[in-house]
């Protein structure tokens, strides 16, 4: 564990956070405790003294629990996830009234990044504003955008950008295979 998360775990620790703003972390601070975010996103294996991160390193590895720190052949449970009071608010006007308070905003110079799923749907659906999709010839962007423009009525104001360079399609098509593990569908997403 470097310094600078060292550092924040720590902080975490004292403070009693259980979501100090990383992207998980286990391991073995300088002082000689391991430690294991709340949401259990790393893996740390002790054995006695010996930890590891892989439990083929140990002879008879031990799973530290997420939120959990050991210190002196002890463990004991550092964070809890926070329980936040459940709304009795109907959840069809709790996202209506908070899309109304972040699309209070002026039209004027404005537009939609549009690529016609729902998100950007629900946007240009409360804005009055230009549609923008940028894709290559072809792609499922483009097409998305354009049925979901049609079906919204909004087929005139949606304006497609086509990506024509040869060297930029290439590359994107290079990119395609490993997408997937980004969270992305299409090169241009």
């Amino acid at each position: 564990m470097d310094d600078a998360l060292a550092a924040t775990v720590r902080t975490a620790l004292n403070d009693s956070d259980p979501l100090p703003g990383t992207y998980g972390f286990a391991g073995q601070l300088p002082d000689g405790r391991l430690v294991r975010d709340v949401l259990g996103r790393d893996l740390c294996y002790f054995d006695g003294d010996a930890w590891s991160r892989d439990p083929s390193g140990l002879d008879d590895p031990t799973l530290l629990p997420a939120g959990h720190v050991r210190e002196d052949d002890e463990t004991r449970r550092a964070w809890r996830l926070p329980d936040p009071s459940v709304s009795r608010d109907d959840p069809v006007t709790s996202v209506r009234n908070a899309l109304d308070g972040a699309l209070d905003v002026p039209s004027d110079d404005l537009a939609v990044a549009f690529s016609g799923g729902v998100d950007s749907a629900l946007v240009a659906a409360d804005l009055d504003a230009p549609l923008y999709v940028v894709g290559y010839e072809g792609c499922a962007d483009i097409e998305a955008a354009r049925e979901s423009a049609a079906a919204m009525g909004r087929s005139d104001n949606l304006r497609v950008h086509e990506v024509s360079d040869p060297p930029l399609k290439g590359c994107a098509c290079q990119w395609t295979p490993v997408l997937p593990t980004l969270g992305c569908r299409t090169p241009l997403q």
